[in-house]
């Protein structure tokens, strides 16, 4: 479970997860951009409702092993290859998978939206249209986009949207005011 870390999630760092069946709190790694490609990839394998499923899927078993080990490294390091399997059953899978979904900004909601400039609705705009955007409004190159975290990436993107439509509202209540 996660709580109060909001902070922490915008400045793209670790987040502390409880729900173990062993009781610790492990801190939770979000994917850099660069890398979401294999958490999108993972997920696909995985069934979030039936974590007795998973195991008996060599896939799945195999990316639940990747995403846990990326997620938590320092739990890998401290206490070793595929002990994090051991606190997870059919009571916290769920929770724990989610919670990683909510570390990396990825849901049922992570499509990149911006404001429309004609009708203020919302509407998806593509990764090349989300980069270049971010480069051209900020100082950000190829390499500082690639590693954001995706939550970053949008917040960035929500930013440079809201710009974009208040200096079109602007640009359009001067030329309603004085045409010439």
């Amino acid at each position: 479970m996660i709580e109060g870390q909001e902070m922490n999630m915008a400045l793209g760092l670790p987040i502390y997860i409880t729900g173990f069946n062993d009781g610790k709190t492990r801190k939770c790694y979000p994917y850099k951009l660069k890398d979401v490609y294999k958490l999108h990839s993972y997920m696909e394998f995985i069934n979030q409702d039936d974590f007795v499923s998973n195991l008996k899927s060599e896939d799945s078993l195999v990316c639940i092993k990747f995403l846990l080990e990326e997620s938590f490294p320092e739990t890998l390091e401290d206490e070793g290859e595929n002990e994090i399997l051991r606190y997870l059953d059919g009571s916290n899978f769920k929770e724990i998978i989610h919670d990683i979904e909510i570390v990396n900004g990825i849901g049922s909601d992570s499509r990149v939206t911006t404001e429309s400039m004609d009708n203020g609705e919302k509407e998806s705009i593509d990764w090349d249209t989300s980069v270049s955007c971010i480069m051209t409004y900020t100082s950000n190159t190829m390499e500082d986009i690639s590693n954001l975290t995706m939550r970053q990436f949008t917040n960035i993107i929500e930013a440079v949207g809201k710009k974009i439509t208040w200096n079109y509202k602007l640009d359009t209540i001067t030329l309603t005011e004085d045409p010439s």
